[in-house]
């Protein structure tokens, strides 16, 4: 009978220790970002456990596995959906400490931080038991997480828990490794190295350490030392896929594009590509970190051929890939230049772009979904698409507005439409945006030389005037306009003021051409004007100021004339 009751707790042993395996197996996978293997596997773990506070546990990361997977792409579904999961476990085990982190960090995305803050310590409280009467240091590391990668950050927050975790559980590496990380959040590269070489010594063997070194040293654009770090955390792990993954972004950064291709597709085998959103993230992956822009494009559009119905969010990255790469063909080149690949690319953009916005739910585009329809549009010469897109992002990021109305000016103006874009350069300026230089010398110009509104081109030379007083092109156009609308019969000399402003310019600096190029405009306005007046010595002094840069000019020339000479 002993000996059955020794078997029987051997098995219970044995099946504890699988129950616990499992739930530190499906931890990795998500770490791997393999959120669909890791949500079987804490199913799973949830049928066989009996003990209520450890299924409430795994709820608890069956709801950062949906929170993590969704979070870049769809905010709003990301916060439901753990908060579902974190409602089920708090069913099963009222109080549950890490269900409770889970709610605080849903409450700080809502920027709701006193609820939070409230949250957090009801959830420490909750955790408090021997050894740890001050509360379990994971609980602490998991308020650290929700304050550093939540939707809305605070870094010192983030650091404060993470070192909280550390002074209770000194030999902790996880606590040190994520002190160094919001440390390198905050700017802190030195603190964050120093925390990640202690983690080393606790935890020689923990792979992540060799990953987050390899990150300071690719923020300090060390690219080999990186490699290093990388290549001996592998040894360490070789089934960390944070490795091949950074290697993708280092080789491509130190131009060893050979090697990206190995790179990804260790990242590929480590995590599971074959499950939707993994591929999904890849694709991902490709357009924003590694900017292989022809292997996103093939494999989103592999993806899109046989899931775009369920994932419609791989036209983002079809629109962004194709859009990226058709500007890589523009550097050095005009318009005209720019060939039928980047045409094909640039359609195509535009193309995913309308796809991306008729299938995905309104609630999950962003504000960059609207901008590369507007700016594809804006290339394909569609300014009325391109308008309705803008205005979309206005919508989502009213701090947008001047940037936006920045590109329809633009776009108008690359369309010949000059009377278009000066009109809503006022409404820009009318919007409360700060003009650019840009934005008031084509104002200026174009008013001047196109549409012959004169009264316009001098409120614009004003304004150019006024940010850039050492440069000539606004008091030549000022006084260009100026001409135009004095009286032909009876003139009242209105570009003299401005014209003497404009040689005063070329004489301080006679060097500059850019200048001399305008300034005998200026010295015939001026010798008419003093011949005008009867001042034949003054006159005649302009003329030669005049020849003495042009020898052939001929209203100079036909001045001289008239005045007897």
């Amino acid at each position: 009978m002993k000996r059955i009751q020794i078997f029987a707790a051997l098995l219970l042993f044995a099946w504890t220790l699988n129950a616990q395996t499992a739930l530190d197996e499906a931890k990795k996978k998500i770490v791997n970002e393999n959120y669909n293997e890791a949500k079987g596997l804490l199913d799973k773990y949830i049928a066989s456990e009996k003990d209520p506070n450890k299924q409430a546990e795994a709820y608890f990361w069956l709801g950062e596995c949906d929170y993590l997977n969704l979070i870049d792409d769809n905010p709003q579904q990301a916060m439901e959906k753990a908060r579902e999961q974190y409602n089920k476990g708090l069913t099963l085990s009222k109080g549950n400490a890490q269900c409770q982190v889970g709610m605080g960090k849903l409450l700080l995305d809502k920027k709701n931080e006193k609820e939070a803050l409230k949250t957090f310590d009801s959830a420490v409280r909750a955790s408090k038991a021997k050894p740890y009467k001050e509360g379990h240091p994971e609980i602490f590391m998991l308020i650290g997480d929700a304050y550093m990668n939540g939707v809305n950050k605070n870094l010192d927050q983030a650091d404060a828990n993470y070192t909280r975790a550390r002074d209770i559980e000194p030999k902790s590496a996880t606590a040190l490794i994520k002190m160094g990380d919001a440390k390198l959040a905050k700017g802190d590269a030195g603190g964050a190295m120093s925390a990640y070489e202690t983690a080393s010594q606790k935890d020689p063997k923990n792979p992540e350490v060799y990953l987050k070194r390899a990150l300071i040293w690719q923020r300090a654009s060390k690219y080999d030392k990186a490699i290093e770090e990388c290549e001996a955390g592998r040894k360490v792990d070789e089934s960390y896929a944070g490795f091949c993954k950074l290697l993708a972004e280092l080789h491509y950064a130190t131009g060893e594009f050979n090697k990206v291709t190995g790179d990804l597709d260790c990242y590929l085998s480590k995590t599971k590509i074959d499950d939707p959103d993994a591929r999904l993230r890849f694709i991902k992956f490709l357009t924003y970190s590694a900017k292989d822009y022809t292997r996103a494009i093939t494999e989103a559009n592999k993806f899109a051929a046989t899931s775009a119905d369920k994932y419609p969010s791989v036209y983002r990255w079809l629109a962004w890939a194709n859009f990226e790469k058709a500007t890589l063909l523009e550097k050095g080149k005009k318009p005209a230049e720019f060939g039928d690949e980047w045409k094909m690319l640039m359609e195509e953009s535009n193309k995913a772009s309308k796809m991306l916005l008729a299938k995905l739910p309104a609630d999950r585009v962003v504000d960059y979904d609207y901008n590369y329809a507007m700016r594809s549009s804006l290339k394909l010469n569609d300014i009325a698409s391109a308008i309705k897109y803008g205005n979309e992002v206005i919508k989502l990021d009213s701090t947008r507005t001047c940037e936006i109305y920045s590109s329809f000016i633009q776009g108008y103006y690359d369309q010949k439409l000059i009377k278009e874009g000066l009109s809503m350069l006022d409404e820009k300026v009318n919007k409360g945006c700060k003009a650019t230089y840009s934005d008031y010398f084509f104002g200026m110009y174009y008013a001047n030389a196109v549409t012959r509104e004169y009264e316009r081109s001098i409120k614009y030379c004003d304004k150019y005037i006024e940010a850039v007083p050492s440069g000539p092109d606004g008091f030549y156009y000022k006084g260009m306009s100026q001409t135009q609308i004095d009286d032909v019969e009876n003139p009242k000399w209105l570009a003299k003021d401005t014209y003497e402003k404009l040689i005063a310019l070329y004489e301080a600096k006679p060097e500059d051409a850019r200048t001399k190029s305008f300034v005998t405009t200026a010295y015939n306005y001026m010798a008419i004007y003093y011949g005008a007046q009867q001042d034949l010595v003054k006159a005649k002094e302009f003329c030669q100021k005049v020849l003495a840069i042009e020898p052939a000019n001929k209203t100079a020339l036909n001045t001289m004339t008239q005045l007897g000479n």
